[in-house]
């Protein structure tokens, strides 16, 4: 547990992010002897809130890991938390304006589904942040949705391309069809930035992912 924990909070640190309990308790990289027992039906139940703020409250003891506003950081990193309260106060800034974006996407056919990624996702933006999102699709019609958004967006200069302008473009990153929602490169990032992706339009589809 004590390992997972200080994954976790390293992991978000290389990010320049601390962590409250509960977002290190959701997010918890867990080795997998935590879950599961090797070559074993029975599992090992899941970690809870309590056990993650345990282990927290362990190493705030020891002063390897610091606490403030409810926040929990590697000790010395205590910078970290007036760098958040900027980045938090510039992405929901940026949130409000792809949420507009997206309202005005609804009118393309065969779109069933919206959700913010990336640096948004972490409440991590800078200035310069692109509006990353994924796009699902109804079964068959990617290609539909793809040349649509794209006149749209380019239309009004709002997406991003590989050169120019990045601030506040919206990055088309990511697209699935509805009746294919599998992602096939699995890693420690893909798995972090789509657990904290927030569904926008579509929901259900969203979710289903």
């Amino acid at each position: 547990m004590e390992a997972a924990v200080l994954a976790t909070l390293a992991y978000h640190d290389l990010l320049d992010l601390p962590l409250t309990s509960v977002q290190c308790w959701r997010y918890l990289l867990r080795p997998r002897q935590i879950g599961e027992i090797p070559n074993s039906k029975s599992q090992i139940p899941t970690p809870n809130l309590r056990d993650v703020e345990a282990a927290l409250t362990r190493f705030v003891r020891a002063e390897e890991v610091e606490t403030r506003n409810g926040f929990f950081f590697f000790s010395g990193r205590g910078s970290l938390i007036e760098s958040w309260v900027e980045k938090h106060a510039r992405s929901q800034e940026k949130w409000r304006r792809l949420r507009r974006i997206v309202f005005w996407l609804q009118m393309v056919p065969f779109l069933r589904g919206v959700a913010g990624t990336g640096s948004l996702a972490f409440d991590n933006a800078k200035s310069t942040s692109d509006l990353d999102v994924l796009i699902i699709a109804a079964p068959n019609r990617v290609w539909t949705v793809r040349f649509f958004l794209t006149v749209l967006l380019d239309t009004f200069r709002l997406r991003r391309r590989p050169q120019g302008v990045t601030r506040d473009r919206v990055c088309l990153n990511h697209y699935l069809a509805a009746d294919a929602l599998s992602f096939p490169y699995r890693s420690l990032y893909t798995a972090l930035e789509y657990a904290r992706m927030v569904p926008l339009l579509g929901e259900e589809a969203c979710w289903a992912f």
